[in-house]
């Protein structure tokens, strides 16, 4: 079979396989690998389509050896990656998602990957709404609203406020809700929160639109100073699952900058506080608790503690526990500790 053959071939395969026509598409693929013995592209093709019929042992196989003859592919380990999140080898996976982000940096696929592996419980929002609903908070804030979706979850008798500049709501609310176009620390330096609630404090808040460790820092001093004894602070994004993920610039669209960095500076030099981590997908969650009103602490040592953990480097995985205090995501095992 000449090359042009061959590839005219190659071609009409894959538009079967698109098309789910897979004994087509084998039948084809297979006879490629006659001529083909060598070809990395037909047995990753063929190690795909095996892996959709669910025959896993095979689609493995056939992976492996694509990535034998041509290792230097970042979307050979994906596939791989998949097939063996599909029978139940994480750890094996987990090293062909790090592979294939070492070749490529910016490989979302392989990162979101990871994330489900490092990651494996419950949802950022489903503890919120667990949350939402334990407490019935009077006042619920959240910094970076998105499209509204968990912002939505707030319900009577919570007024729910979110502020995000440009924000893109798409949700419908079914409790009273402001959103506010705005910086959060202006938000908060301006008074509204306190004029529309009536109140002077909040009972929970996400930090969600923090960009950078400075921001999450002065918005939650902020916030420190407008609690109340029983307020929680949700810190969302803080367990990077990998260096581009927590970096402080972005590099791919998988990105929660370096806010992480809030959680050890509380842990090491806020102790009076109740601080610990869950690994709620995607990116991990934060919950700050025993916040103290009249405090200055944070404020009167904001430029050495800055200082000092601006240059940290993202944990890896096996460093979580230790550096973010991390537990278990149960919602039972988070109330008791959100109780002492």
């Amino acid at each position: 079979m000449a090359t042009a053959d061959a590839q005219g071939r190659l071609n009409e395969a894959m538009k079967l396989h698109n098309a789910k026509r897979l004994d087509e598409a084998e039948a084809i693929y297979r006879e490629l690998l006659e001529v083909l013995p060598r070809s990395a592209l037909v047995h990753n093709l063929l190690g795909v389509l095996e892996g959709q019929r669910r025959n896993l042992k095979e689609s493995i196989r056939l992976l492996k050896m694509a990535i034998d003859i041509n290792g230097r592919i970042p979307e050979f380990h994906d596939n791989l990656g998949a097939a063996l999140v599909a029978v139940g080898k994480s750890d094996e996976a987990r090293k062909r998602f790090e592979y294939a982000l070492e070749m490529q940096p910016n490989r979302d696929t392989a990162r979101n990957q990871l994330a489900r592996i490092l990651l494996p419980g419950a949802t950022y929002a489903g503890l919120l709404e667990n949350l939402l609903r334990w407490k019935e908070p009077k006042t619920y804030i959240e910094f970076g609203v998105r499209g509204g979706q968990t912002l939505a979850l707030a319900k009577a008798p919570t007024f729910a406020i979110g502020v995000e500049q440009n924000p893109r709501i798409v949700s419908r609310f079914t409790t009273p809700t402001r959103v506010y176009d705005m910086p959060g620390l202006d938000y908060l330096e301006s008074g509204r929160m306190e004029t529309v609630t009536e109140r002077k404090s909040f009972d929970i808040a996400l930090l969600r639109a923090p960009r950078s460790f400075e921001d999450a820092y002065d918005l939650f001093a902020a916030l420190e100073a407008r609690s109340s004894p029983g307020s929680i602070v949700i810190l969302h994004g803080t367990l990077p699952v990998d260096p581009v993920a927590g970096a402080p610039t972005r590099q791919s669209n998988f990105w929660v900058a370096d806010q992480w960095k809030l959680v050890p500076c509380l842990l090491e030099t806020r102790p009076d506080l109740t601080v610990f981590s869950v690994p709620a997908f995607p990116a991990g969650l934060t919950f700050v608790a025993g916040l103290k009103r009249r405090t200055t602490k944070l404020v009167k040592n904001r430029d050495r503690n800055v200082s000092e953990f601006l240059e940290r480097e993202v944990p890896s995985p096996e460093e979580w526990k230790k550096v973010f205090n991390l537990g278990s995501d149960s919602w039972a095992a988070i109330r008791r500790r959100l109780s002492r």
